[in-house]
Parts: C-alpha cells; structure tokens; sequence
C-alpha cells in the first residue's frame, strides 16, 4: 500500500487500502461459507492461521494488480488529458495569430484600397499627361490629361504604341532613349509629339519601369511648347543681334566685307566634322559671325590703309581681340563667346596674342575660327595686297601644324577643301 501512494498519489493509495479491507471481507466471507478453491472444513480453517493469512496475501495481491492497472490507466487517461488541453491550447494560440493576420491583412487591403484611390484621383487630375505602356511601346492606359493634349478618345489611343504618336524626325533620338528606359529603368528627354489633328508639340517626357514583372512604364509628358516657341524667338533675336553686329564691322572695313560670314562657314564644317556637341557648334557660330566686333575701336584709316602698316598701326590692330572681349565680356550668353573672341589670335606655340596662349590653355573654339580666320584672310583680296589663293592657304596651315595650329583642326580642314569639295559661298 505503501508503495502504491509513493508510485501512483495519495488518491490510490487510499483506493488500495479500500480495496484491501474489501478482499478481507471476501475472504472471511468465503470462508464462512466453505467454498474458497477446496472444500476444507469450517474448523480447521478456524484452527489454521497460516491458511488465513495466505488467502489475505492471494487477495491482497489481486487487489494490488487491480489498483495498480486502474492507476497506470488512470495516468494515461490524464496525460491524454493533458497532451489535449496542450494542444488545445496551441490551436487556441494559431486561432489568435491568425485572427490578428486576417485583420492585418485587412487593414491593409484597405490601405492599398485608398491609396489606389488617391493615386487614381491623382491621375486622373494631373495637369501633366501619364500614360502607362509595356516594353514593346504598347500604350495600356492614360490619363485625361493625355487625351486633352493629343486629342484623341480614350479607345482611339490605348492599344496605340508610342511610336506612332512621335515624328520621323525625333524617332531615332527617341528609341535610344527607349532603349535606355530598358537598361536603366529611367530617362528624360525633349521632344515632340503629333496630335491627331498632326500638328505637332514640344514635349517634356520622364519615363520610369514601374512594374519589373508585367514590364509596365509610366511615362509623364509635359507640354512645353509654349517654353520652345518662346526660346525661339528669343534666339531669332539674338541671331538678329549678331548679323547687326557682324554688319557693322563690315561698314567699318567695306573691303573685307563678307569676311566674318565666310570664317563662320569654315569654323561650322570644322566643328561637324570634329563631331562636336551641337552648344559647341552654335557657340562657334556666334563668335565667328562676330570675332573681328573690336575694329569697331580701330580707326578706319588704319583699317582700309592700302600699303603695308606699321609697327605701331599693327599693334593697334592686334588690339581688336581685347576690345571685342570687352564690348561681349558682359552679355549672358549660354556659350564663352567673348572668351572665344578674346582667343581667336592665340596660337599653340605661344606665338600669338593678346596673352601668347600655349596649346591647353587656348580652348578649342578659339583654335577652329583663328584657323578658319587665317584660311579666309589668305584666299581672299585685302587692301594691301591681291588674294593668295586656297592652295597658298593650306600649305600656310600644313606647314605649321602643331606649331600654329592644332593637328586635329588642320587636318579636318584639309579634308574639307581636297576630299570633301568645300568652298566659300
């Protein structure tokens, strides 16, 4: 009994001692009435303590059996119990965790549902026009903004590719940009698109891969036409200025008129056949229609002097870079020109003036016109002297190439002239 309450618990130990009493009970009963396994007599079974004690072992043994088979039941029912409210618990744990999941993922359906909202609304309310297009330039969606500036109906444009609504003339800048979109996932660029009435406008396009797994780009196009009209006119106006300007050195020496237009003509060719940026090439243009502006502060006389000058005449002469800086050095042009002109009598050994320049520090706008100055001047009539003639002229250059003249310069200029068939107008 003992060792049943330290094995199993007080509860069937005291099972145990029940059960005991009860076997007693049954033992003593059954011996009362003679039927315990042999038909031995009432009195001798009286008279023989050993046969009672024995019998109370057998039945204590099987009441021990008994409660220690109930016990070990009994244990495994509880830890069934046991392992089930575990797991109970466990369930009731997921059940919570995923009852916060859902409402998480609630909130942020409704989330993605107003900001979806907003962005529409954004869209569709965007004083610029989005348009969305797949990889291939297929057009799936735009906003009414789109549709106002083209004038198209929604159903005209979507399924249209971008393509199409671009002018032949931009359709190669265009594509590298494309391309560009591809490799990058962003550009920007300017250029034009047609309405559907063909007229064309200048448009200000950023374009961006906003969706890697469908291939999708946003485009965002800004009508800016108003902006390049403007800044045509105003370039016409300065264009205007410079032909004034290049005139009024021609009224100044009436026997090299025309001498500023053609060094222009030259030093243009030049910079396309050095493929220069297109700044560059305007800002060569510019400077070369007005790099003699400074004998505007040399007297006539000196100028129109038909006999060879003096030294202190042509020293005032070498005079008129200097001037001409300081009449430009002032006005804010999108290039250097008055630096240009400054230069346009430097030379890369040092040689020439105003500040005897070296190579590096002449820049190569200012090598291109004093070149195409020099070409000019020698195969045209001066007061002085009778035209020297083109080929004169070359083999002037050629002669001093890389001591007067940058290499690269004169022999772009050479090809010019004996490969390429240029001539003055």
């Amino acid at each position: 009994m003992i060792f049943t309450t330290l094995f199993f618990g007080l509860k069937e130990g005291i099972i145990a001692v029940f059960v005991s009493l009860i076997s007693i009970m049954v033992v003593a009963y059954l011996y009362l009435q003679n039927i315990l396994f042999l038909s031995i007599p009432l009195s001798k079974i009286l008279t023989n303590p050993i046969s009672w004690i024995t019998a109370m072992a057998v039945l204590t043994l099987l009441g021990t059996i008994i409660v220690l088979s109930y016990g070990i039941i009994q244990k495994k029912l509880m830890l069934n119990v046991r392992y089930s409210e575990k797991q109970a618990k466990t369930l009731s744990k997921m059940n919570t965790r995923l009852k916060l999941d859902i409402k998480k993922r609630r909130q942020a359906e409704t989330e993605l549902i107003k900001s979806e909202e907003k962005f529409r609304i954004l869209y569709e309310q965007s004083n610029d026009a989005i348009f969305l297009h797949d990889l291939k330039g297929e057009i799936r969606d735009v906003n009414n903004r789109t549709l106002e500036m083209l004038g198209y109906q929604k159903e005209e444009i979507v399924s249209k590719y971008i393509f199409s609504l671009i002018p032949k003339s931009e359709l190669p800048t265009v594509q590298i940009a494309f391309q560009e979109t591809k490799e990058k996932g962003n550009m920007r660029i300017e250029t034009k698109f047609i309405r559907k009435d063909g007229t064309e406008i200048f448009v200000d396009v950023i374009s961006k891969i906003v969706d890697k797994k469908r291939g999708i780009v946003q485009g965002i196009a800004r009508d800016i036409t108003d902006r390049k009209q403007y800044q045509q006119r105003l370039q016409e106006a300065m264009n205007a200025t410079i032909e004034t300007m290049s005139k009024i050195v021609d009224t100044r020496d009436p026997y090299t008129a025309g001498h500023q237009y053609r060094v222009s003509q030259l030093a243009i060719r030049i910079a396309r056949e050095l493929h220069l940026k297109p700044i560059q090439i305007e800002g060569i243009k510019i400077a070369s229609l007005i790099h003699d502006i400074g004998k505007i502060g040399i007297p006539s006389e000196i100028l129109t002097k038909p006999s060879k000058l003096s030294e202190i005449e042509f020293s005032l002469i070498k005079g008129h870079s200097q001037i001409g800086y300081d009449i430009l050095k002032n006005i804010d042009f999108p290039y250097p020109i008055a630096q240009i002109v400054l230069q346009h009598h430097e030379r890369i050994n040092g040689s020439g003036y105003p500040n005897g320049l070296k190579s590096d520090d002449i820049l190569l706008e200012a090598k291109i016109i004093g070149l195409a100055d020099v070409v000019e001047a020698m195969s045209s009539h001066r007061p002085y002297r009778e035209a020297l003639g083109i080929d004169a002229a070359l083999e002037e250059i050629i002669k001093n190439k890389g001591i007067l003249y940058a290499p690269e310069v004169v022999d772009v200029c050479i090809r010019l002239f004996r490969e390429k068939g240029f001539e003055f107008e």
